[in-house]
């Protein structure tokens, strides 16, 4: 399935709301068309009604050649919005001529409702400002009309212009309050549109670097650190290159950067693929986490078969090495099982997503035991502990408990069997 940027997704939504106000006001050119039939049948001839009518049936034609246009243009929209609030204040003088009624009392007809449906598919738009407009050019074509026009009716009798001026506060009253409402909506719609297109930018961006439930973590989330930061159980892996300092001391940097983008896919993928994440890259080691963002009943076990699973990849990359004259590449993983911080880390500057605290510190030790004990995988009895299905015996084997820097009490630790 195609993947659509935020700039993609606002012009799509645009166009769309663009069709639906064409509809709209097709609508309301064949509402007035309606109206002008039903008045000749009646023997009522409105020929200045019908003109105008003509006139917005034809901006109603002109705004369909939009969906031709490369780009939506907020010129574009302001332009056919004004041929629409004009056309429309020009039926309802002319309306309002045809009565014998003044300009002021021709707001009242009913016809002049329709500016409440303009006012809608403008808010279609996502413009609030656009609403404004619409609303100001309304109140200020009809006010032109009652300079251009003379004040008291022309053919109307005095009760009937007595009657309907009653009914003018009110009306102003509704136009003043639906413009506001429509506003304060169509403010909130952009607002929300906005934060969608951004929020799916930054979705974009993070999923570049983080798995999909890390970056829908980190998209819902706010700023403040504190308030999503959480301690739960984890399982972290430390994995890095045996000797790696030694090998890199003659490569060169473009292929010692091809060497460590062929490392982390092969490890990253083992990761990835029994539903953990990585949570950083530190030179030729890799840390990768179970549990966060959010915790699974099997995390201890999916993170020991993670690690069997990063073993075997690096042993059949060192063997096509091999094969092709290259050096062999030996793995040496640590990893454990405890509680730690799970959250942002911001400095104002930039945030990070990661996990912290004495658990990732003993992971990190770990991994520095495999050259000791001859092996490529050294794990926690805590992590094998956590474990709930796993046949270890037939995995790892129990060594020596190993005292790791920085921490008072030995540790009691497995490693890998030498027939794995």
């Amino acid at each position: 399935m195609r993947q659509y940027n935020p700039s993609e997704m606002a012009s799509f939504a645009e166009k769309n709301n663009e069709r639906i106000a064409f509809a709209i006001r097709a609508s309301i050119f064949g509402a007035l068309l309606v109206y002008g039939v039903f008045a000749r049948a009646t023997g009522v001839n409105h020929g200045s009604f019908e003109a105008a009518a003509l006139i917005y049936g034809f901006t109603t034609l002109l705004s369909s050649l939009s969906f031709l246009w490369p780009r939506r243009s907020a010129i574009l929209a302001y332009a056919f919005i004004s041929m629409d609030v004009v056309c429309l204040a020009v039926v309802v003088l002319l309306l309002g001529t045809g009565f014998g009624l003044s300009p002021q009392t021709s707001a009242t007809l009913p016809v002049s409702g329709l500016i409440y449906v303009i006012l809608l598919y403008a808010s279609m738009r996502y413009r609030p400002i656009l609403v404004l407009y619409a609303s100001f050019l309304f109140a200020a074509s009809i006010g032109l009309g009652f300079m251009l026009f003379p004040l008291s009716g022309i053919g109307a009798s005095a009760a009937h212009e007595e009657h309907l001026s009653h009914f003018q506060l009110l009306s102003a009253i509704v136009f003043v309050l639906v413009t506001a409402i429509v506003f304060i909506l169509t403010y909130r719609s952009r607002r929300f549109l906005s934060d969608a297109t951004r929020n799916a930018a930054r979705a974009a961006a993070l999923a570049r670097y983080f798995s999909p439930d890390v970056s829908s973590e980190l998209v819902e989330q706010s700023a403040d650190t504190k308030e999503h930061a959480r301690r739960r159980k984890v399982a972290v892996i430390f994995a890095d290159i045996q000797h790696f300092t030694a090998m890199s001391e003659n490569m060169d940097p473009m292929a010692l950067g091809i060497f460590l983008s062929e490392f982390r896919s092969r490890v990253a993928r083992s990761a990835y693929d029994n539903g953990g994440i990585i949570d950083k890259y530190i030179g030729d080691a890799v840390m990768a986490v179970f549990g966060a963002p959010n915790s699974k009943p099997d995390d201890a076990d999916r993170a020991l078969q993670c690690a069997m699973s990063m073993v075997k990849a690096v042993s059949e990359w060192s063997r096509d090495r091999r094969s092709a004259g290259l050096p062999s590449i030996e793995i040496a993983i640590g990893a454990h099982f405890g509680e730690a911080f799970v959250g942002i880390v911001d400095d104002g500057v930039m945030m990070e997503y990661t996990v912290l605290g004495d658990t990732v510190n003993v992971a990190s030790r770990l991994s520095r035991l495999p050259r000791t004990l001859n092996t490529s995988l050294v794990v926690s009895d805590d992590l094998v502990s956590a474990c709930r299905r796993h046949p270890v015996s037939t995995m790892l084997e129990k060594v020596d408990a190993q005292h790791l820097p920085g921490r008072q009490n030995p540790l009691d630790v497995y490693r890998l069997r030498q027939d794995q």
